[in-house]
């Protein structure tokens, strides 16, 4: 269990770093009122959110907390490593790939005493941790970077206009409750009648309950009977409909298993629908063999460049 309250300050990979002193000055916001902050441990938001914590001194890392979705691998002189030897928590993950990564995101979600997002383009991570701040009853914020960023659809609430120091947000007002005070009047998606037995109900419901009907497709199943919505369990992922298995199957003429390859790639990447379709055109050229080899050897450069201490950001 984490020893000090801290409020999580996250975002995309791929904010610039000219919004790192709006990042930092969020940070330094929280840190004056006596909080710790917490981060995700990745490169861009994430990583300028510990770069101000470390700015801060001893006292500001003690108190905060970075989560990471692997084991840990601080290199000498980087800045998860001084916010280590300066008193900060680290908590290690203990799986690998995507589903390791919204583990990480849910844990950091629930531990923190809220959640505050810069989102950069689609942001899929970042919006899942505000989304899983939200579910846990959190206080949530965004603050639209740029790079065509929008504000989450999220069902049972609405986001109004903040400020966090001096940085421009927008928080999340939940509904109000329902007439009589309680809990806010149910809906048709409240109400499954039909699961698995074993199968966690409540937090199911209140789950579905947030989605707006896009994000319901993140459901492997689910079936409509009258105005029921029938779901067994919840998907582990949030991979974008151009990747689903079945569209690049037919996209790429290519087996399951190097369809299921691809979407790793691409997710890796964090590949847009363009850079899929210039893959594409290339699988088309040369085969797909030669596509997924290509691939493969992005991922490991980039792999290698964020492990080495004071690479640029791209």
């Amino acid at each position: 269990m984490v020893a000090h309250r801290f409020v999580a300050v996250v975002g995309a990979r791929v904010v610039p770093e000219a919004w790192a002193p709006q990042v930092a000055a969020v940070v330094r916001c929280f840190l004056a009122r006596g909080w710790g902050v917490g981060s995700g441990g990745a490169q861009g938001a994430d990583q300028y959110a510990l770069e101000a914590v470390v700015a801060a001194g001893a006292p500001a890392c003690a108190q905060s907390v970075v989560f990471l979705p692997g084991p840990v691998a601080a290199a000498p002189g980087s800045a998860l490593g001084t916010f280590a030897a300066l008193g900060g928590r680290v908590v290690p993950g203990a799986g690998a790939g995507h589903a390791a990564l919204l583990a990480r995101s849910g844990h950091l979600a629930r531990a923190s005493s809220g959640v505050v997002a810069f989102l950069w383009g689609p942001s899929r991570g970042s919006v899942f941790t505000v989304r899983e701040a939200i579910r846990a009853g959190k206080p949530a914020a965004v603050v639209l970077a740029g790079g065509g960023a929008e504000l989450p659809r999220f069902s049972g609430g609405r986001w109004v206009p903040c400020s966090i120091g001096p940085v421009a947000a927008f928080r999340w007002v939940a509904e109000a409750a329902g007439p009589d005070g309680g809990e806010p009047t149910p809906t048709a998606l409240h109400r499954i009648f039909v699961v698995p037995d074993g199968e966690p109900v409540h937090a199911l419901m209140g789950h579905i309950s947030l989605l707006s009907a896009g994000e319901r497709l993140w459901f492997e199943q689910g079936v409509l009977a009258g105005d029921t919505v029938l779901v067994p369990y919840e998907a582990l992922s949030d991979t974008p409909a151009f990747l689903a298995l079945p569209r690049l199957r037919r996209r790429f003429r290519c087996t399951a298993r190097e369809a299921a390859g691809l979407a790793e790639l691409f997710l890796a990447l964090d590949a847009s629908p363009a850079v899929v379709a210039h893959y594409e055109a290339e699988a088309r050229r040369l085969g797909v063999g030669a596509v997924l080899e290509d691939l493969v050897h992005l991922v490991v450069q980039l792999a290698l460049v964020e492990q080495v201490p004071g690479s640029p950001r791209g």
